[in-house]
């Protein structure tokens, strides 16, 4: 318990709004990726979007330092996760761990569209 609750004082909170119309997004125009920063842009935890047209890939991610981690969701499509050469085939509501101190991409596994959500740790680093 903290002092401020001990006498009954509440602490205020920080809250940051990111409007869809002020989200940092990346698009790469020779694959079509497209990846939405979807919280704020400061701190150790990224929460993202990305989205893979049909066919195509994120392209290849340099491994992060050792401790960076990585969580991925997919909402829609069917995603493969190439994680230090090892594939992993994800359907619509799989979930993903990693740890991403390798090379790693995900492609489009076919059947559309894919989108996934990702959340990026780096407290751990």
């Amino acid at each position: 318990m903290s002092l401020s609750q001990l006498v009954g004082i509440e602490e205020r909170r920080e809250v940051v709004v990111v409007r869809r119309e002020r989200r940092m997004i990346m698009d790469d125009p020779e694959t079509g990726f497209e990846r939405q920063l979807l919280s704020p842009s400061f701190g150790e935890i990224e929460f993202i979007r990305d989205v893979v047209p049909d066919g195509s890939t994120s392209g290849e991610f340099p491994p992060h330092r050792r401790g960076v981690e990585e969580y991925a969701v997919v909402e829609k499509g069917r995603l493969r996760a190439v994680l230090g050469g090892e594939e992993h085939l994800l359907e619509e509501g799989d979930a993903l761990y990693f740890e991403s101190d390798v090379a790693h991409r995900f492609d489009d596994a076919g059947g559309g569209e894919c989108s996934y959500y990702l959340v990026i740790d780096s407290k751990g680093s």
